[in-house]
């Protein structure tokens, strides 16, 4: 666990993070130095609603967050420290959870957190529930280590795949000299080190579950 002086001020950051993900324009750095700089003696509500012996609205405070960083794939650790050490009451725990539970979060890929776009293809990303889901759409022609890993500097992809197939056809072409296709309505998993390529003339559309966030990434 993060002790306590260092768990708050990343929680503050990870509010913060979800804060910008969320479309604000805030500066951690700032929030923090200015609680550093309120009086020793200061309460927030939430200390005086536990002293008064009522629960705290720390759903209406951190659901919030939670939510935010599901949508936005944030990873939170020291946020769910502090809901844990404060949300002591199981009635309010019971709140929380079912706040959350009601939630429903809805994306489509015609409007994705993100497009990585290269010769004969794209790669259009969804942050939700805190996965990253990918959705690889390839021209005829393409090859992955022509269209994205020369500008990699690349020869083979270091990327594990788990995904299904929507439409067309292409290869897993292994380092071992493996070449496996794959159509439409093939669910696959692809261990890293491999090429691929379109077979045919139809364009190939894939879903990916694992591997979306370090796909064809410039890092």
């Amino acid at each position: 666990m993060i002790p306590r002086k260092p768990r708050l001020e990343a929680s503050v950051r990870e509010a913060c993070a979800v804060a910008t993900y969320e479309g604000a324009t805030v500066v951690a750095g700032g929030v923090i130095a200015r609680i550093r700089d309120l009086p020793s003696g200061m309460r927030s509500s939430m200390e005086y609603d536990i002293a008064r012996g009522d629960a705290p609205e720390l759903d209406a405070n951190a659901g919030p967050i939670l939510l935010g960083a599901a949508k936005g794939g944030i990873a939170l650790r020291a946020t769910p420290e502090l809901i844990g050490e404060i949300a002591q009451d199981p009635t309010f725990s019971k709140e929380l959870e079912e706040t959350l539970m009601l939630e429903v979060i809805l994306k489509r890929f015609e409007k994705p957190d993100e497009v990585r776009t290269f010769e004969k293809g794209k790669f259009e990303l969804l942050q939700v529930g805190g996965m990253t889901i990918g959705r690889a759409t390839y021209e005829p022609g393409w090859k992955w280590s022509v269209h994205v890993g020369q500008g990699l500097g690349k020869q083979s992809c270091d990327v594990e795949h788990v995904g299904m197939v929507i439409s067309g056809r292409a290869t897993a072409a292994m380092d071992d000299g493996r070449v496996i296709e794959m159509k439409r309505g093939d669910v696959f998993y692809i261990a890293p080190g491999h090429d691929s390529w379109v077979v045919g003339d139809e364009p190939y559309v894939s879903i990916h579950l694992l591997g979306a966030g370090d796909y064809a990434a410039h890092k």
